[in-house]
């Protein structure tokens, strides 16, 4: 395997790996549902899925409601998540 493919590898894992996406997908909503009942466009949520971009401090808000969990819990889950994001190795 080339560490391209390694990488892509990775990256699915820690992408299918993101709190709100594993929620969603347990409740069995389609990222459109999710993102009209947070009241954010699809593409802001996908991007907070895919890692693109992260929640403001408002928005994280909503995240930790539909996860159910408190605001310190989400933002440490969240860091938690993007600490864990794969790195390329150049060599």
């Amino acid at each position: 395997m080339t560490d391209t493919s390694l990488y892509k590898k990775q990256h699915r894992a820690w992408v299918n790996a993101n709190p709100v996406r594993v929620k969603r997908q347990e409740d069995g909503l389609t990222l459109n549902e999710l993102a009209t009942a947070m009241s954010v466009h699809p593409c802001t949520l996908r991007f907070w899925e895919n890692g693109t971009s992260e929640p403001n401090n408002e928005n994280l808000e909503t995240v930790a409601r539909y996860l159910e969990v408190s605001s310190e819990e989400v933002r440490q889950m969240w860091q938690d998540w993007i600490d864990a994001r794969p790195r390329v190795i150049r060599q």
